[in-house]
């Protein structure tokens, strides 16, 4: 059996919609709030670096660290694909002589598992195009940090349940945007005159969109020889708010990606003390268990190529949220 991320079918009746990694993405690159949001989340996970400890002592291991060298684009990749896919998949470069020379995050939307009827996973495929590779199921490191109820192989999307609330926000800007490049060409009914050519009809039509199209346009008055009567049948600026169903929408984006609207910039009925327990949470609830879970695929991967090494991979986390031990550390400090 083959597998592949997203696949999930939702909706309406006629106005179904397929979930697909392909729409995840999509979705991704026009969302402001679900970009700024995971791009938070990004920044936040490895913030302060990475070590490796042995015994819950720190140790040096130059061969390993190195490994790590690419350490911030790759945690980058793998919290994005993670978040937005479901799942992370992550190959170990070796090098000529079969080390480990480096880890990659291959892109999700080109990959497939394949599994027997049992849910073993027997191989994986990449195809890029024309172009496709097999690996081995012990080639491929696969990461999800929820899995998908329906089919426990593949990691659920944290955009799924998102989708017609941000196709809907992205239709509201659409709508926003009409209204202000035809604010003067209202929703109308033209009525020509009698016996008009066709000629005269194209060129009337296009009179009307030069002298009242666009923004710089507004609030023209114009003639034109050919028109009859216009009756307008509907144009009220109450319908460029769309300001309660936006807002619901950024609600929504940041219940679904575990991020406090204050992280993304809104501070709406926000003041310090509510901001610092958003943040804390946020570390708390959303980064160090993010953190932990990579951090336990890296440790897995290092075992696999460092069988005896018996070395750990760990996140720095110099987050301080005792207020009161920090104010007393900065008075000791001025004090000297």
């Amino acid at each position: 059996m083959q597998y592949k991320g997203g696949g999930f079918t939702f909706g309406f009746g006629e106005s179904d919609i397929v979930g697909t990694n392909d729409l995840y993405y999509k979705l991704y690159r026009k969302s402001t709030d679900i970009k700024g949001a995971i791009e938070k989340r990004q920044l936040s996970v490895g913030k302060d670096g990475f070590f490796l400890e042995r015994n819950k002592e720190r140790v040096e291991h130059k061969e390993i660290e190195n490994i790590f060298k690419n350490f911030r684009p790759l945690k980058s990749k793998i919290v994005r694909d993670l978040d937005i896919s479901g799942g992370a998949f992550i190959y170990p470069v070796r090098n000529s002589i079969g080390g480990l020379y480096e880890l990659q995050a291959l892109d999700p939307r080109s990959m497939r598992i394949i599994a027997n009827k049992y849910g073993e996973i027997l191989k994986y495929v990449q195809q890029i195009d024309a172009n496709m590779v097999e690996f081995e199921a012990d080639e491929i490191f696969y990461l999800t940090d929820t899995f998908d109820p329906d089919n426990e192989i593949l990691g659920l999307s944290k955009i799924e349940n998102l989708i017609y609330d941000v196709m809907g926000d992205n239709e509201a800007m659409k709508s926003n945007y009409a209204f202000f490049k035809n604010n003067a060409v209202p929703n109308s009914i033209i009525i020509l005159k009698d016996g008009i050519s066709e000629d005269e009809y194209k060129s009337v039509i296009t009179q009307m969109k030069a002298q009242f199209s666009g923004g710089v346009n507004r609030h023209k008055v114009s003639t034109n020889t050919g028109i009859k009567e216009i009756k307008t049948i509907g144009q009220s600026n109450k319908d460029i708010e769309f300001i309660a169903p936006r807002q619901f929408t950024t609600d929504k984006v940041c219940a679904g990606l575990s991020v406090p609207k204050t992280i993304l910039g809104y501070h709406d009925g926000v003041n310090y003390s509510t901001a610092d327990n958003h943040y804390r949470t946020f570390i708390e609830e959303t980064i160090r268990p993010l953190e932990d879970l990579i951090a336990d695929k890296f440790t897995e991967i290092i075992a696999k190529f460092f069988p005896n090494e018996n070395i750990r991979f760990c996140f720095v986390d110099d987050r301080d949220f005792d207020r009161t031990a920090k104010i007393d550390e900065y008075s000791k400090m001025l004090a000297n």
